[in-house]
């Protein structure tokens, strides 16, 4: 009995020359039995390739048998994916081509493709149902036809997702493409327009895309790798529109609701990447550059990225619609100080990434101390960081982190902010206190906002003003001194020692750790607590003079209302000048407290700024 050679490299060999053989009978068969063989096969791979249903009516030989024969394809149908009906791609007929050989070695090169009746019906249903998924980056592979021409083409996109419906033609020949196309996007007038060169494989292709309606416009200049290859390519692009959301409905970035926006960038594509260079945007009054890489692995999204903004408003990054749901939340919430700005991370837990963000100018309707913003965002599996993170003040400046922590459970906010090398007076707008003002915060809690985290955060808080002046009526006032209060005059200031509000917060509820106001004329000593949650005040200053023969009420003053409208409630003074001599005298004839002592005003700041 004969058996194979034991040597390896010969029994390589003896496949080899086998398969060789199976593929030269195979080509025999073909020469001499024609292309019926062929459609089941076709079919079935096809099928197999973009798993959805592929069918041909026919496939018939023109010409005589020969070595580079010309197959003509009828009546070719790929049906779109389960969960919706018909056809995704219809063709009448097309006729390519072909060259046998270099099937030989697996390889098809096309030498032409002329398609007769053309249908293309793209869907979206929702973010998890499009007819497309699923079926590649077109770019095909090898070096494609010389030549494709398509005549009688039809093309319709059918988005329910993002409210976009288009209907148009489709034509290519050796002078070049054109899709032309009409429709709506939100319910508004749209038409786009690509035009490029010839189909032509083995060469890159120039395209140019124009797209327009009342609400969101765009053009794409660039050269594809390949005819048609919209995942790989290069180009710069131009879009305007009423609201950048309107604007993300064309190229899906996941860009907010703003006031009008206009953007010029330099796009590199290079499935699934994108790179985003000279980057120009404004929006409203704000103004930025920069660039924004993309990158896409593992199921995950990554983000790298710069921005310099020459200017930016906050309150254009907010469109018609937004600016009048936050007007009504304020409304029904009332006025308040902590602000609302949503933290939830829920839609980016599968981004990562870093962006440096340079603000040169920060404009505001409203009275700002902030002038400039500068930082550092890393996302990182649900978590963001702003570290470094710095805010300029007209006077002073802010310098800490800020973290947001998605990962488990409910949305974490933690603060770790000082100010340091600010101005009283600039701060709260007022001469009636000035000196270094100096603040520490360092706040930890849960919450989707900004306000709802405060309002549940444990930590600590403080704002330290030393070495200042104060209005002296004022000064004596707090201290309860109210004989002398009632003859001061307004003009006269004396020396601050400190003003300390250093708080310890659990869970929402801050209390002074300590409350201390300290001048040359009085000091005062507070208790009571804050409600963040609320925003409500209930504190009370016990004060005392500092002067010999101080003509004191002795009550306290209480201070209530809510941060957005703190209330002073002083303590009842006298109402009769009999009852003001009779204060006098009873100071006269000794009968005042003796002066409050100095506090330890430095032991105290340094404390509450830990």
């Amino acid at each position: 009995m004969r058996t194979l050679p034991t040597d390896p490299r010969l029994r390589i060999l003896l496949y080899v020359l086998g398969a060789l053989l199976v593929l030269a009978l195979a080509f025999l068969a073909f020469i001499i039995f024609g292309t019926g063989l062929l459609r089941p096969a076709i079919e079935s791979r096809l099928s197999g390739t973009l798993d959805r249903r592929v069918t041909i009516a026919a496939i018939r030989r023109e010409g005589a048998p020969s070595l580079w024969p010309s197959l003509v394809f009828e009546d070719v149908r790929i049906a779109q994916p389960d969960w919706a009906k018909g056809d995704m791609i219809r063709v009448r007929a097309a006729k390519i081509r072909l060259p046998l050989l270099p099937l030989l070695v697996g390889r098809a090169d096309p030498e032409r493709i002329d398609i007769d009746g053309l249908q293309v019906h793209l869907l979206r249903r929702d973010g998890s149902h499009s007819s497309w998924k699923g079926l590649g980056d077109g770019s095909g592979g090898g070096r494609g036809p010389n030549l494709v021409t398509i005549r009688d083409g039809k093309v319709r996109f059918d988005d329910a997702k993002r409210d976009h419906y288009l209907a148009g033609t489709l034509s290519a020949d050796g002078n070049g493409f054109l899709l032309a196309a009409a429709g709506t996007l939100k319910g508004q007038p749209a038409r786009g327009m690509l035009r490029g060169a010839a189909l032509a494989g083995g060469k890159s292709w120039p395209f140019r895309l124009d797209y327009r309606s009342t609400i969101a416009n765009a053009i794409l200049v660039g050269r594809a790798r390949a005819p048609l290859d919209i995942g790989h390519f290069e180009g710069d692009a131009r879009a305007w529109g009423d609201d950048l959301r309107d604007i993300d409905q064309l190229i899906e970035a996941g860009l907010p609701g703003t006031r009008p926006a206009r953007l010029t960038a330099h796009i590199i594509r290079d499935r699934p990447d994108w790179k985003v260079e000279r980057l120009d945007l404004s929006v409203g009054r704000s103004h930025a550059t920069g660039r924004i890489e993309v990158r896409k692995s593992d199921d995950r999204t990554r983000l790298d990225g710069a921005l310099v903004a020459d200017t930016l408003d906050f309150d254009d990054l907010a469109n018609a619609t937004g600016r009048a749901r936050a007007a009504a939340k304020a409304a029904a919430a009332g006025p308040r100080v902590l602000p609302d700005t949503a933290i939830d991370l829920t839609h980016m837990m599968r981004t990562d990434g870093r962006l440096a963000i340079d603000v040169k100018k920060l404009l505001s309707a409203k009275p700002t101390p902030v002038r400039m913003l500068k930082g550092v965002l890393n996302l990182d599996h649900g978590v963001l960081t702003a570290d470094p993170l710095t805010a300029t003040l007209e006077q002073g400046v802010i310098n800490g982190t800020l973290r947001v922590d998605q990962r488990a459970g409910p949305t974490r906010l933690h603060l770790d902010l000082r100010l340091t090398r600010a101005e009283a007076s600039r701060l709260f707008d007022s001469d009636t206190v000035t000196g270094r003002l100096d603040a520490r915060f360092l706040l930890d809690g849960p919450g989707n906002t900004i306000r709802a985290a405060i309002g549940k955060s444990t930590g600590h808080f403080a704002i330290v003003v030393r070495d200042g002046m104060i209005d002296r009526r004022a000064a004596l006032f707090l201290g309860t001194d109210i004989g002398r209060a009632l003859f001061e005059s307004k003009e006269e200031r004396t020396k601050l020692r400190c003003i300390i509000a250093g708080f310890t917060v659990a869970d929402g509820t801050a209390r002074p750790t300590p409350l201390l106001f300290d001048s040359t004329v009085a000091r005062v000593d507070g208790d009571g607590m804050l409600d963040l949650a609320n925003e409500r005040i209930a504190l009370t200053l016990h004060g005392q003079p500092k002067l010999a023969n101080a003509i004191p009420v002795g009550k306290p003053i209480q201070i209530a209302g809510t941060l957005s409208a703190p209330k002073l409630v002083p303590p009842d003074v006298p109402k009769t000048v009999g009852t003001v001599i009779k204060m006098i005298g009873k100071a006269i004839a000794g009968k005042a407290p003796p002066p409050a002592p100095d506090a330890d005003c430095a032991g105290a700041a340094a404390q509450a700024l830990r």
